[in-house]
Formats: C-alpha cells, structure tokens, sequence
C-alpha cells in the first residue's frame, strides 16, 4: 500500500509497469485501448474504493464520482 506522496514522473513509471497497454501513455491522451482498459477495470476500482475509509485515503470516495458518472446513483 501506498503511504507517499509520488511524483508525476513516479506515478507514470509505475503506470507503465502495470499493464502493457500504457506503454506509450501520454498525459491527458488516451488510446482507444486504454479507453476500453479502464472501462473494463471500472467496476473492480469502485469496488476497492468502497472498500476505503472515508477520508484516509484521497481515493476513498472516488466512486462516488464514477458512479455519478455511470448514472448509477
């Protein structure tokens, strides 16, 4: 678990090592490949953050966001 501060420099580093898909990743321009990765991995992303306490972690009430997004609320 990450308990840091990162740098954009390591958070893209540690992009690029999770999945081949962001190989090429830039900034603010997604693939269609990405586009379909992320949809794929959405549900199981709101599911980990629900699992958060809120407020301990500054990913723990993003799937509120999303779910708005999804229409799901």
């Amino acid at each position: 678990m990450q308990r840091t501060a990162l740098s954009s420099e390591a958070v893209l580093k540690e992009l690029k090592k999770s999945a081949s898909v962001w190989n090429n990743y830039n900034k603010s321009v997604y693939t269609d490949t990405q586009k379909t990765f992320l949809r794929e991995h959405l549900e199981d992303a709101i599911n980990r953050a629900r699992a958060l306490k809120d407020y301990q972690n500054p990913s723990s009430r993003i799937y509120r966001l999303l779910e708005v997004l999804e229409n799901k609320v």
